[in-house]
């Protein structure tokens, strides 16, 4: 069997419950096959239809979306040098309901205290993780880092972590920093790596238009780290 037609059975698969309300778990799942097929000039949503129909139901959702598709188009079509990048997909009304914390804002304004909360929770870390990881398999600055590496477990592990280190659930059950990178740092992990990731998981929450000041808190926190990181 082609893998073009492998692929349409597959999505056949998925298409045959369409009739099913996805959840934004099963949708995270789908999506990746959504934007490959949408970078591809393929008719995405009569393949996958339950995965768009979930998409118009939720803004959070479908603005990961764009954020994910802006990066396997810019990776199947690198910018020339010298040139500007192409403009990102449009936010739409998303612009409004970004990130999902300002809609559980308490009366008057308050903010909500950690920025586990402030980013948006669960959803939005697990959103963040996936893209951020997507962002970096494709840069040639740090992905030979992640060879061999088992990502369904790195992402589980990741998502827990941040989760915690941003003042969510703490349910983090890896190695502390200096041991989970002892690895990395024998293959030459050094200051300017450190300073890919921390570009990649900024410009991944700017993409899903979490607030500047968000992003250079977490940047922040990402660079206070560092000297565990890299054993210093």
């Amino acid at each position: 069997m082609k893998r073009t037609e492998f692929g349409r059975l597959i999505d056949t698969i998925f298409a045959s419950k369409a009739g099913e309300e996805l959840s934004c778990s099963d949708y995270f799942e789908r999506l990746p096959r959504y934007a490959e097929l949408e970078a591809t000039g393929e008719d995405a949503a009569a393949r996958l239809p339950d995965v768009r129909h979930h998409m118009h139901q939720c803004p959070e959702c479908e603005e990961v979306y764009l954020g994910l598709l802006e990066v396997v188009l810019a990776e199947k079509n690198p910018t020339p040098q010298g040139k500007n990048p192409p403009s990102p997909p449009s936010k739409g009304a998303f612009e409004e309901n970004w990130p999902p914390s300002k809609r559980s804002w308490p009366e008057g304004g308050i903010r909500m205290s950690s920025l586990y909360e402030r980013l948006g929770g669960e959803k939005a870390v697990d959103a963040a993780v996936d893209l951020f990881y997507r962002t970096v398999l494709a840069d040639g600055r740090i992905a030979r880092f992640f060879e061999g590496v088992d990502m369904e477990d790195q992402l589980a592990k990741q998502k827990s972590f941040l989760t915690m280190a941003f003042g969510g659930p703490n349910k983090y059950t890896g190695k502390d920093m200096r041991k989970a990178h002892e690895r990395l740092v024998a293959k030459g992990l050094n200051d300017s790596h450190v300073d890919a990731v921390i570009e990649d998981l900024s410009r991944t929450l700017r993409q899903l238009g979490v607030a500047e000041k968000e992003v250079q808190e977490v940047a922040a926190l990402a660079n206070s780290v560092r000297s565990d990181v890299l054993n210093h």
